[in-house]
């Protein structure tokens, strides 16, 4: 998976190996794969083509995976694209996963989700800072 950004857009490409394809998910444009991202798209090919056969024992003619644009997914608020694309990464195994068709509704949701699973994540380098923020917060609301 390649989360990409460019036009402050999000948007995410993905080699798919049992599929034998390149799925394009992109929650804010309908049509195909624009040609203004062919130069992103060709990337992944060379990636896919350089570096992933190293990694498997099964041979793969990437050059013969053909581009599918995933649809099902569309976002309705301007600023969504970042959590659909997170979303994404979580939940596409190469097809519309049901959790996908209630994504607009539980946007704020996820937002808080991802943004609670960013700060207290143990790798998280403030982490300590976060939690006594919060308990300061806290004492402040009683």
């Amino acid at each position: 998976m390649f989360p990409h950004c460019s036009d402050d857009h999000y948007r995410m490409y993905v080699v798919n190996l049992k599929n034998k394809r390149y799925d394009y998910l992109d929650s804010l444009y309908p049509d195909d794969l624009d040609s203004k991202f062919r130069a992103v798209a060709d990337m992944v090919v060379r990636y896919a083509t350089e570096y992933i056969p190293a990694c498997r024992e099964e041979p793969f003619k990437f050059e013969e995976f053909k581009w599918v644009r995933q649809r099902g997914v569309r976002q309705r608020g301007g600023v969504d694209c970042g959590v659909f694309t997170m979303n994404f990464a979580e939940f596409w195994d190469g097809k519309l996963h049901p959790a996908m068709r209630n994504w607009q509704r539980q946007i704020n949701q996820r937002r808080d989700e991802i943004t609670l699973t960013l700060l207290l994540n143990k790798e998280n380098s403030v982490l300590e800072e976060v939690k006594k923020k919060s308990l300061e917060f806290d004492r402040k609301v009683d």
